[in-house]
């Protein structure tokens, strides 16, 4: 029994170290590609994939005309820096629910977004993976109940 336990620490536990850091890496390279592919469509003010990069199981039809409005008003301006860390219960606090809104999918990281404008305008957006494990942006709902997968 001993050896067994030696084996699996001398072999089992480097690779779940291998493999954890593989996930975590392969997160890591996502996010950077969320965020590198967000920059580069509001640099070419392209509003209709932006609005694509959100999660809208379970969000109506209007919450997605009004964040498309807001996207084109932004896209006027270049984007000075982009802050990205990992989501806390205040930003969903801030971002959602002091509105009454819930997020679609469990948030994970937080970006705030700056644009190259003298009072120094901006957003922020909770990003999250879907059940499919792609990142994207989360939707407001107006009740809990509407998503699975709200925290």
């Amino acid at each position: 029994m001993r050896r067994r336990i030696a084996l699996f620490l001398i072999c089992g536990a480097p690779i779940a170290a291998l493999i954890i850091g593989y996930l975590v890496r392969s997160e890591e390279r996502a996010l950077f590609q969320f965020v590198e592919t967000y920059q580069s469509l509001h640099a070419a003010r392209n509003v209709e994939a932006m609005v694509n990069l959100f999660y809208w199981e379970g969000v109506d039809s209007n919450h997605r005309r009004q964040l498309a409005r807001a996207l084109t008003e932004e896209t006027r301006f270049p984007i000075k820096s982009i802050e990205v860390r990992p989501a806390t219960p205040e930003d969903m606090r801030n971002h959602f629910l002091y509105a009454g809104l819930y997020p679609n999918l469990e948030p994970r990281y937080f970006l705030a977004i700056e644009l190259d404008t003298e009072d120094m305008l901006g957003h922020s957006m909770l990003v999250g993976q879907t059940p499919s494990g792609e990142l994207r942006a989360a939707g407001a709902l107006s009740h809990p109940s509407n998503t699975e997968n709200n925290p």
